[in-house]
């Protein structure tokens, strides 16, 4: 008689387990469905308004103007770079290091936060630029420079 309760007792443990398992089984599946929501990327019509705006916005460009360089000058970052941006897009234009032939850095010629370059030796100098815009994109120019001597009585 005691094995009968022993076997019957196990078999109506095990079955009352399995109905609470069954039981909570609904609501931990609807736990997990809002886990995994599924949400659209594109609306209905297939477009995304958010990276279309930012797809259709032009690169900035940076080009170095044709612009004779002398020791002693003082030149302004705008003068000496034109740029390809919308106007309105536009944000920061700025020389960020400068290095001479021989690879040393010379930042000190650098003025007004990027703003203005002078070079009181001659050589052949690297520049690097950079233009930023309002939106967050940007564009890096390396131009090496020549600067000549300046001859006396200021003409070359």
């Amino acid at each position: 008689m005691k094995e009968i309760m022993q076997t019957y007792g196990s078999m109506i443990v095990a079955v009352i387990i399995c109905i609470m398992l069954l039981s909570c089984f609904p609501a931990v599946k609807s736990r997990m469905s809002e886990a995994f929501v599924h949400e659209d990327v594109l609306s209905g019509t297939g477009e995304n308004g958010s990276y279309d705006s930012y797809r259709s916005q032009k690169l900035p460009v940076i080009a170095m103007k044709d612009s004779f360089v002398e020791t002693g000058m003082r030149l302004n970052v705008s003068d000496m770079f034109e740029v390809t941006s919308d106007a309105g897009n536009l944000s920061q234009l700025q020389i960020y290091a400068v290095y001479d032939a021989d690879g040393q850095e010379h930042s000190a010629y650098i003025g007004q936060a990027g703003q203005e370059i002078e070079f009181p030796c001659a050589g052949i100098y690297t520049m690097y630029v950079k233009i930023l815009c309002k939106n967050g994109m940007e564009d890096h120019a390396k131009v090496n420079i020549p600067v000549n001597q300046k001859t006396a009585g200021g003409k070359p």
